[in-house]
């Protein structure tokens, strides 16, 4: 389904926007693209696209930049928090490309906190990196999981034959989903 503009978080975003004044009282994202979330280049495409500003580079200078009135600081979730969440919702969690956002140290702790699985197989992962998330999550008693999204120069690329090739990913999904197998 095509999201609307009428989200929550969106709609939080407009009357912060709104409340601060400063373009009037036009509402700066009515008839912007429709999205589940507005970030700072959405709201500069209707800045450039309303005339308030001649392209994003000036949006940013003039309004949504980290020093300018217009700029809403993200909130942002620890990883505790985010994993609690989502044990409370009946949900895995999971930590997905683990090159960009785990230091190893810090698996232990995100473990003792509700932490169920890594991400192990990967088409970006070679197979020394393979190799080492399944150190990290046999160590930490994580299960191996596996994604099939590959971000690259060429833009974003899906794989899926890097999956379900061990014995002991299927036991590991399997543990943490009731009535998961390979069918």
């Amino acid at each position: 389904s095509t999201p609307s503009n009428s989200s929550a978080a969106s709609d939080v975003y407009k009357r912060q926007i709104h409340d601060r004044d400063i373009f009037a009282d036009e509402d700066v994202l009515s008839g912007t693209e429709a999205v589940v979330s507005y970030g700072r280049p959405h709201i500069a495409k209707a800045l450039c696209e309303k005339g308030y500003a001649a392209n994003y580079k000036e949006a940013f200078e003039k309004y949504i930049g980290n020093e300018c009135g217009a700029y809403i600081p993200k909130e942002s979730l620890s990883a505790i928090k985010g994993i609690q969440m989502l044990k409370k919702a009946g949900g895995i969690a999971v930590i997905g490309h683990p090159e960009d956002t785990v230091r190893e140290e810090d698996l232990e702790v995100f473990t003792m906190n509700g932490l169920d699985g890594l991400e192990v197989y990967c088409p970006a992962h070679d197979e020394m990196q393979v190799y080492h998330y399944e150190l990290m999550a046999r160590k930490n008693g994580l299960i191996a999981t596996g994604g099939t999204d590959m971000h690259t120069a060429k833009g974003y690329e899906s794989k899926l034959e890097h999956l379900n090739k061990d014995p002991r990913y299927i036991e590991d999904l399997s543990r943490v989903i009731p009535g998961w197998d390979r069918g």
